[in-house]
Formats: C-alpha cells, structure tokens, sequence
C-alpha cells in the first residue's frame, strides 16, 4: 500500500466555524509503514497560521493541506492513534515526532519543499505552546 491519506472524504461539524469535530475517521499511512488513525471525536482547527499569509495556497488554515494539519492536531492533542497489530493505541508523539510527521505528510500532498521549511521552522520555534496547553 502506498503512504498517505486513505480517505478523499471526511465528515466534520463546525460549532464557530474554526474548530471542526471529526464524524468520521481519518487514516494516515507514513512513508515508514505506520498506520495512523484520526477518531472519531477528534478536534482541529485547520492549520494555525497567521491571518496574514492565509492568501498563500498551503498556509491557509483548510483548503488543500487540511488532512495534515488535522494529522497534527491529532498528534499535538494525545487523540492520534497508531496501529500495533491489528488494534489502535494512542501514539504518544513527542512534539519533535509531531512536527516531522506533518512535514513528511506535507511532502506526500505535494507542498513545495520552501513551503514545508517554513510551516517546519515555525512549528519547531512557536509550536511548544500549543503543545504544552494541549498536554496540560
């Protein structure tokens, strides 16, 4: 099988128009092998990025690069299960591991490698505390 995104399609509800709820799951084959699975439950805001740069295709926070940054809300918020067998665990990424994953997610989807430097940069110099409030 072939890494990436299993589904074209998920269904989520938006209460404010930002923060969306997963209806339905979301799976995630890295280039490693490891399947990723986001629940059902699961929240995202999309990409958090500033306003500034969402007329920049990829760094707007949903549009074309929404599944991997759900990926990593996932990851950042503990809800992002991984699979050991045939059953699902929580993953427990480090954020280190987070920030790597959305990076190897984007490069899947086709976001250009000075695109992925940046979210990348920004995520390992800004990242820690949304990271943290959601650990909290």
């Amino acid at each position: 099988m072939k890494p990436g995104f299993l589904e074209d399609f998920i269904d989520t509800r938006s209460s404010n128009g930002r923060d969306d709820t997963f209806l339905s799951e979301l799976h995630f084959r890295d280039i490693n092998g490891n399947m990723f699975k986001i629940p059902i439950g699961s929240t995202t805001d999309g990409g958090s990025t500033p306003r500034i740069v969402w007329v920049v295709p990829g760094f707007e926070p949903v549009g074309a690069h929404y599944f991997e940054y759900a990926l990593h809300d996932a990851a950042y918020r503990g809800t992002l299960l991984i699979r050991h067998g045939i059953e699902y665990k929580p993953a427990n990424l480090t954020r280190l591991q987070a920030d790597r994953l959305l990076d190897r997610a984007l490069e899947l989807r086709g976001m250009s490698s000075w695109k992925r430097a940046a979210v990348y940069r920004t995520l390992r110099a800004t990242g820690w505390k949304a990271f943290n409030n959601s650990r909290a």
